[in-house]
């Protein structure tokens, strides 16, 4: 719990613009936190292109992710090759598109923002293209609708346990 307040800390100070922070750590369902986000688990790669699932927690690379802190937003980065980015691939947005890594080029579909504190530091992440959009287990909306694989989409917010998020960190930079 207390590097869940440190990590929401650093959030803040890095918006009120005291410099560039990152964060490592996993993103936890609120569905089920034994499922995280993951980027191709079979594998144990990232490619750009790549699509994001959730997988059962295993601790590995392609479950880290780093949180890269600007501004007003952050870029959600794989930890296993930190140029890729979590990302709405052309940016064309709409319902039930596919969550996939990137080269990060600062467009604005690569970028997100905490939008919705819902409950004891779970939060839901929306694009900073479009507010609505926020990441979303497709079709998940109870436990029994989660398995390794699920694929993560872009969905608007509707106040589901699917679209909630924990960030457990490991460690954080400056």
């Amino acid at each position: 719990m207390k590097k869940i307040i440190v990590c929401f800390v650093l959030l803040m100070i890095s918006l009120s613009s005291f410099g560039r922070i990152m964060c490592k750590g996993y993103f936890r369902s609120y569905l089920d936190e034994k499922y995280v986000l993951d980027c191709d688990n079979r594998n144990q790669r990232t490619w750009d292109g790549a699509t994001v699932q959730v997988w059962e927690f295993l601790g590995l690379g392609t479950q880290q992710w780093l949180l890269d802190f600007e501004d007003n937003y952050f870029i959600i980065r794989s930890s296993v090759n930190p140029d890729l980015c979590v990302s709405l691939g052309d940016g064309n947005l709409f319902d039930r598109k596919n969550v996939i890594l990137t080269k990060y080029r600062g467009l604005s579909h690569q970028k997100w923002q905490v939008k919705y504190n819902i409950m004891n530091y779970y939060l839901s992440y929306c694009s900073l293209a479009d507010g609505k959009y926020v990441i979303d287990v497709e079709n998940a909306v109870d436990v029994r609708n989660i398995h390794n694989g699920s694929n993560v989409i872009i969905w608007p917010f509707a106040q589901t346990h699917n679209q909630i998020w924990h960030f457990q960190e490991i460690e954080s930079y400056e």
